[in-house]
């Protein structure tokens, strides 16, 4: 193999998907001590400044990719025009074990990319030279940092730290100490509540948080901070009109690396299963994770974490025949949604190890 100078890591999903993939990035930089170019999506960019292992960047929404708005067909020529004028000598494609890989194949095979190192199902032939033959799930499923992991260990690659490690910029540090000692909070003294999510199967019912919510309100001592993007604010008004508490929207006012900064000072995290529990674990904040059977790779990496799940209706269950399989075959009982009982449990146990320690 051709010594790697110049690579390009294509990770085009959002940004708990390129937090994930954080060890095996810092692995191929430790490993080859090369420039390191990551192709993602507009979602998946807000994280790229918390990790120093990334050089430089390309976003860009693809049309096999979950996006608001993708690249038209003349733009999806002209990426490939970019990525042949930036002539990197390799390329590891991440992906899910869900997903089909080989358009992302295609786009760096026209970009005369040399090494194309990728998970694949079917034989790719000339797409993938670096052909590592997918497993996953029907022989096995590991979590998706450790099947990255073993993408870059395909190449060579190795890290003995095999945490998600992000650096948050001092500027997001100070705007977040500046905003809690202008409220009265203190460090570890109030839990973060994350109810948004990228997809509807995923929710957790807004009548269900009010009385999460409330629970913890009158029977801790925690003040609860809300945060989420700008799509979230309807929904975290609605639940914040309705609690009795001290609670704090910032819903829409912050950064992706301010979050981070506030989510560092924070007791813990209540979430859903999308990017924000994936930013805790980078932290090494504990989470309680409110869980729809979706993805079985993608719990907490590396920190305490409470998993309580929840079936995803028939009506709003993926047409993907891999997640249907996964569906078929472990999640074959029903589960209700959590109850605000469960989750206060759930966070007294976590508060209690957090006290010990």
């Amino acid at each position: 193999m051709e010594p790697i100078k110049n690579l390009l890591c294509f990770r085009a999903d959002n940004f708990g998907d390129l937090l994930m993939s954080e060890p095996a990035i810092r692995a191929l930089k430790e490993t080859f001590d090369c420039r390191i170019t990551v192709l993602t999506s507009t979602m998946g960019s807000k994280v790229v400044p918390l990790i120093e292992e990334i050089d430089d960047c390309i976003v860009f929404d693809l049309p096999w990719v979950k996006v608001k708005e993708m690249g038209s067909q003349e733009e999806v020529l002209a990426l490939i025009k970019e990525l042949t004028d930036y002539t990197f000598d390799s390329c590891i494609i991440f992906s899910v074990f869900s997903q089909n890989i080989l358009p992302a194949a295609l786009i760096v095979w026209l970009a005369k990319i040399p090494l194309r190192i990728g998970y694949c199902r079917e034989n790719p032939y000339d797409l993938l030279n670096g052909w590592l033959p997918d497993k996953e799930p029907y022989e096995e499923i590991v979590h998706q940092v450790e099947r990255d992991l073993r993408l870059v260990a395909h190449m060579g690659a190795s890290t003995a730290d095999k945490s998600i490690r992000i650096t948050i910029p001092v500027e997001s540090e100070l705007h977040i100490r500046q905003l809690l000692a202008g409220v009265g909070l203190e460090n570890d003294n109030y839990l973060v509540v994350h109810i948004g999510v990228s997809e509807n199967k995923r929710k957790y019912p807004l009548e269900k948080w009010i009385e999460v919510c409330q629970e913890l309100i009158n029977r801790t001592n925690f003040p609860l901070v809300f945060t989420g993007d700008g799509t979230d604010i309807p929904e975290i008004k609605y639940v914040i009109d309705r609690l009795e508490g001290k609670v704090f929207n910032l819903s829409g006012l912050l950064s992706l690396p301010e979050t981070a900064a506030l989510m560092q000072k924070s007791r813990l995290l209540i979430a859903v299963n999308t990017g924000i529990v994936h930013l805790a674990a980078a932290l090494a904040k504990p989470v309680v994770l409110l869980y729809a059977q979706t993805n079985p790779q993608h719990l907490p990496w590396m920190t305490s974490f409470k998993v309580l799940e929840f079936s995803v209706s028939e009506k709003l269950a993926s047409k993907n025949e891999v997640i249907r399989w996964l569906r078929k075959s472990l999640y074959k009982e029903t589960k209700a949604f959590p109850s605000a009982e469960e989750v206060y449990q759930a966070f007294s146990e976590l508060n209690s190890e957090i006290a010990v320690n």
